[in-house]
């Protein structure tokens, strides 16, 4: 349990190559002792490491084989939501925009780093795409006003790349290793 306590702290500080290591010895303990239920914990913290580090590919593999997991044992919604997440970093990363937007454009909710993932893909795909899909698929009257103002300045962001806008979307909750590949789209 130590390890596992060294790297979430790790993590925490942004050290996530020492997060990485610790997490690893974790979770060799964790699958000797057959405790499955804190390997996947460990593992949310080697794949969000994994997607901060840019090795997306390899966090979209693990992200996958979790939910596989996380579906067979019959987890809880937020797991599975959770999962959800880290795999639509990983394909944003991996600048597989088309199959973020099949898995998530029809969904009825979402999360906010489903959503940025979703409104990104669009915009790189076919900016008339994604102006389609706001006037088509948002009803900003059922919003609120944070979220309202969250999709503004994300948009914003994406049409003028400024500092200023990226410096507002990360006081916005949602996953941090995403905002590394906001900077770098």
């Amino acid at each position: 349990m130590s390890y596992q306590i060294i790297g979430s702290k790790c993590y925490m500080k942004n050290k996530y190559i020492e997060s990485l290591f610790y997490c690893t010895k974790a979770q060799e303990i964790l699958i000797k002792d057959s405790n499955f239920k804190r390997y996947i914990t460990v593992e949310r913290t080697v794949i969000n490491c994994l997607n901060h580090v840019g090795n997306y590919e390899f966090a979209y593999k693990k992200a996958f084989k979790q939910s596989l997991i996380v579906k067979s044992l019959n987890y809880s919604e937020y797991e599975k939501k959770k999962i959800e997440d880290f795999i639509c970093v990983s394909l944003l990363g991996l600048k597989q925009y088309s199959k973020i937007i099949e898995e998530l454009k029809n969904k009825q909710t979402l999360v906010r780093t489903q959503f940025t993932c979703l409104l990104v893909s669009l915009y790189k795909t076919d900016k008339k795409m994604l102006e389609d899909y706001i006037k088509e698929s948002i009803d900003f009257n059922t919003f609120d006003p944070e979220d309202i103002e969250f999709t503004k300045t994300l948009i914003g962001y994406l049409e003028h790349k400024d500092k200023k806008r990226m410096h507002i979307l990360e006081q916005y909750s949602m996953m941090s290793s995403i905002f590394k590949i906001l900077k770098n789209i």
